[in-house]
């Protein structure tokens, strides 16, 4: 084999092990990408969970630290019956 022979080799094997990295890099950036993706959805669904959670806490908080009484109605008519 001369020097040239194996200098095309070389840089044919370098070519397609190049090659293979980019491919698996960028078949590594989607797996990275749908990963993120899933963890931002799981994210926002704690968060959404946590402000009903905090909103159904202080609803019931101020259920039963202020208590509402119902005022008495007055009558819609008087009567008179003397």
């Amino acid at each position: 084999m001369s020097s040239d022979d194996l200098n095309k080799s070389l840089a044919e094997s370098t070519r397609a092990l190049a090659k293979a990295f980019i491919v698996w890099g960028l078949e590594s950036m989607d797996r990275v990408q749908e990963f993120s993706h899933q963890a931002q959805e799981y994210m926002q669904e704690l968060v959404t969970e946590a402000k009903k959670e905090q909103t159904a806490g202080k609803t019931n908080k101020s259920s039963d630290e202020e208590p509402h009484y119902k005022q008495a109605e007055a009558p819609d008519t008087v009567t008179n019956d003397h």
